[in-house]
Formats: structure tokens, C-alpha cells, sequence
């Protein structure tokens, strides 16, 4: 089956297919941003990435390639697919797999660029210092509620103790609890 031409809304299920209609509508489509849509026919999850080409000739060119393969082998075609869908995308490397009903995958075909690419290596250290950005701040938190705990826990066990209490502030004025 054929996908060049058919519409998003008949392959995913109606809430994959609106995100990626509202995604694809975006004047700004990164190679990075990953939707993860689901199968209409199969309700398997995965990720769909768009990319906006700009040479309406390139595109016409490479279905014209895929046209005029001769038919019977999936391997030739699934070849010819990865090198075109790495030629326009300019993606660092491209993969078919075929994914059995036992969830096993298969990898059919693959290429890859042989100069590891500045613009792959920097996406990849945005990513990876949003990450790191993310876990510091995360991390942060979580150390600033631990200290409310400590406290919490001490001012109660003062509580318990029944043991007369004042908190000096740092301008060191006596605030009575009790």
C-alpha cells in the first residue's frame, strides 16, 4: 500500500491524526520534535517525525525513482526509500525495520552518513543540556522540599517532646509557637 497522497486522518486514530494535522500546520517544523502518534489499524504507538521540504522537484523526482523500480523486491524498494528519505531530510542516518506480530522488529534496510554531522552533534548537546537542565532544576527542588521536611519533622518531634519553642529568624527576633 501506497502512503504518498493519502491523509493523515485514515492511517492514525483521531487524536494522533489532529496533532500531527495542528503540527504540520506549524510554520516551524524541527527535524528534533517527535509526535507520538498511534495506528488506526494496529493501535501500536510510535514516533512520527515531520519535516517541511522545500523542492517540490525533489520530491517528484524520488517518487518518480520509487515508480519505476522493478516490482518484487521489498528490499530494493525499502533501499531505494532510506536513501531518498536520507538525501532530502539530510537526517544523520535513516532505518526501515518490519515489525512481526510478535513484536519483534527486523531491520530491512539502513544508510548512514559517513562524516559525523556538526548539526547532528549540536542537536544532540541542546537535547542532552535540556536533560541535564531539567534533572539540575528537578533536583533542586526536590532539595529544597527535603529541607521543609527536615524542619517539619524537627519543629513536631519538638512538639511531641513538649519541650518549650522559639524560632530566632536571621533578623533575630523570637517568633513563640507555643
Amino acid at each position: 500500500m501506497g502512503l504518498i497522497g493519502v491523509d493523515v486522518r485514515n492511517i492514525f486514530i483521531p487524536s494522533s491524526s489532529s496533532l500531527l494535522v495542528k503540527a504540520g500546520a506549524s510554520r516551524e517544523i524541527s527535524l528534533w520534535n517527535l509526535i507520538w502518534v498511534h495506528s488506526k489499524a494496529t493501535q501500536r504507538p510510535f514516533y512520527a517525525i515531520l519535516n517541511k521540504i522545500n523542492s517540490q522537484k525533489l520530491i517528484v523526482k524520488a517518487v518518480s525513482r520509487l515508480q519505476s523500480l522493478p516490482g518484487g523486491d521489498i528490499g530494493v524498494l525499502c533501499d531505494t526509500v532510506v536513501e531518498d528519505v536520507h538525501n532530502l531530510s539530510r537526517y544523520d542516518r535513516v532505518v526501515v525495520y518490519k515489525f512481526h506480530n510478535d513484536n519483534q522488529d527486523e531491520l530491512v534496510s539502513k544508510i548512514r552518513s559517513d562524516a559525523f554531522s556538526l548539526n547532528y552533534a549540536y542537536k544532540f548537546l541542546m537535547q542532552a543540556f535540556g536533560l541535564q537542565l531539567y534533572i539540575e532544576l528537578k533536583l533542586a527542588s526536590l532539595e529544597a522540599e527535603k529541607k521543609i521536611l527536615r524542619t517539619q519533622t524537627l519543629l513536631c518531634d519538638l512538639l511531641l517532646w513538649d519541650i518549650p519553642l522559639g524560632i530566632v529568624t536571621r533578623s533575630l527576633i523570637i517568633i513563640n509557637l507555643v
